[in-house]
């Protein structure tokens, strides 16, 4: 078994293009991810240039590890789902009584 995984722009096209079809969180994500890039120009710039010195000047399939390497692209997405969640909150309630300092939660 090799050591790194390979993935082919195909499979890659492939996996975009299902994951909206999949989970309503991940489309949410892809969506505003999209719509942050629209309104950024400088920022989709980045990603771009990024993304095409790590991948695009090669003939084989890029690898796992240089697709982990997208640290702009990987910050990227972490700061759209920080200001649009797909979940913006999550009610909680304790399954059990709780007294701390005698006060009953």
């Amino acid at each position: 078994m090799p050591e790194e995984s390979t993935m082919s722009w195909k499979h890659l096209e492939a996996t975009i293009s299902e994951m909206p079809a999949g989970v309503r969180n991940q489309s949410s994500t892809l969506t505003f991810t999209l719509l942050h890039l629209a309104l950024h120009p400088e920022i989709q710039q980045k990603a771009f240039e990024e993304i095409a010195g790590v991948i695009m000047d090669q003939a084989e399939p890029f690898t796992l590890a240089q697709l982990n390497g997208l640290r702009y692209l990987d910050n990227l997405l972490r700061e759209s789902m920080r200001k649009f969640p797909a979940v913006p909150m999550a009610f909680r309630s304790n399954t059990y009584a709780e007294v701390i300092d005698g006060v009953a939660i």
